[in-house]
């Protein structure tokens, strides 16, 4: 999931998405050939989601945002299977999300705040947007 080393993003069995790689080098990679694209590289905040099997059978979803041809920021969060839409929302499922998100964060890269020397990471919830995820920004 992240490197709490480096801050590298780790996807699907094996593949990394490195804080230092550029755009170009994102998109030429198996994991960028993958990806959807968002906001094209035309755009100056050119952006991209997959979603990634994790090990223990979690599908994550992952957002990923650059500025020009350096990686800003990532958002992930658990692809739900059960969710049927807005009809099943509600705040409390979301900030149980955020919480375990924060376990998560906790596991991989220690106490809070997770502040390294990569950047910031930290979960979120988002009430304009109505969904918690890991937000993670880099240096």
């Amino acid at each position: 999931m992240i490197d709490p080393h480096t801050g590298a993003l780790l996807i699907g069995q094996g593949e990394r998405v490195e804080p230092t790689a550029s755009l170009a080098t994102f998109l030429a990679s198996p994991v960028g050939r993958s990806a959807t694209e968002l906001a094209g590289p035309t755009t100056e905040w050119p952006s991209y989601e997959l979603r990634t099997v994790e090990p223990g059978g979690a599908t994550w979803y992952v957002h990923l945002t650059f500025h020009g041809q350096k990686l800003h920021s990532a958002r992930l969060s658990i692809v739900d299977s059960n969710a049927k839409g807005w009809d099943d929302w509600s705040e409390d499922d979301e900030l149980a999300k955020e919480a375990a998100y924060e376990v998560t964060l906790v596991r991989l890269l220690g106490p809070a705040p997770h502040r390294l020397p990569w950047g910031v990471a930290g979960a979120v919830f988002d009430r304009r947007a109505g969904f918690a995820f890991i937000a993670v920004t880099y240096a």
